[in-house]
């Protein structure tokens, strides 16, 4: 399954799928949980947010770390795709690395 294809409220994933890999023992599987979290849940704030924000609310140190990047996550996504949605490619110049400057 592509999990890239979905966006919105009919995404078939809950949070709590990838919620329950912060507990992996694995370190690398929590913080790529976090990440697709946050990914999902920019594609869907609606459903994710509410539950991303109840957990920050927990006494866990390490889960409130991993929630914190989903958070990151679902704000500079949505961000980005709210911007790109309401501008057009010609509303502002082209942003390139050139000189070492923007």
């Amino acid at each position: 399954m592509k999990l890239t294809c979905y966006r919105g409220p009919s995404f078939p994933i809950g949070p709590e799928v990838f919620l329950e890999q912060f507990q992996a023992k694995s370190e690398d599987v929590p913080i790529a949980a976090a990440v697709a979290l946050g990914l999902a849940g920019a594609g869907s704030v609606e459903n994710y947010l509410p539950v991303i924000m109840q957990r920050l609310q927990a006494n866990n140190a390490k889960d409130q770390y991993l929630l914190l990047h989903s958070l990151k996550e679902v704000i500079r996504n949505t961000l980005i795709h709210l911007i790109t949605a309401h501008t057009r490619e010609t509303d502002y110049p082209t942003f390139q690395l050139h000189n070492g400057r923007y």
